[in-house]
């Protein structure tokens, strides 16, 4: 049997730390795909989601006529307050010490904060060279600079 692949994927989070909602606009968009026939669907909680469940979720999901992989950062850590904390020069909101940091060290969305974002870029450029990789949300101006991105969306998109 051929593996049926999905058009598009979104990876969204929740309010750091452990406010269990979720993302509004990456929900929207998704709903707005399938009103218009393409196959899609929002993996939650990114977080949680350490480098081998990325990699089982890209291989089950992501394929061959996987149009674009998006990534809902509103609520993502900021890369530059991440960086500050780490450092010993800053507090993150909503986190008091570093080892309730560490318990999100794993997950994607940390790793996104701190710079790391490239190497799931790839990854899910291995599948298909030709799947645009994209960023949103209210916190994608941060990622302006990252080349490995096709597409930015800052503002009401």
């Amino acid at each position: 049997m051929k593996q049926v692949y999905l058009d598009s994927v979104i990876f969204s989070d929740i309010p750091f730390p452990d406010q269990l909602t979720r993302n509004f606009g990456a929900h929207a968009i998704n709903n707005q795909i399938a009103q218009n026939g393409l196959t899609s669907c929002v993996v939650d909680f990114a977080s949680s989601i350490d480098w081998n469940w990325f990699t089982k979720i890209v291989d089950t999901l992501i394929g061959e006529q996987t149009l674009f992989v998006g990534f809902s950062v509103t609520w993502f850590p900021y890369k530059n307050q991440v960086r500050r904390f780490l450092d010993g020069n800053d507090q993150l909101e909503g986190i008091s010490d570093i080892d309730t940091l560490s318990s999100y060290e794993d997950g994607l969305s940390y790793n996104f904060s701190i710079g790391n974002s490239k190497k799931y870029v790839d990854y899910i450029k291995l599948k298909n060279p030709n799947i645009k990789v994209i960023v949103g949300g209210s916190k994608a101006y941060e990622y302006i600079d990252d080349e490995w991105f096709d597409n930015i969306f800052i503002g009401f998109s």
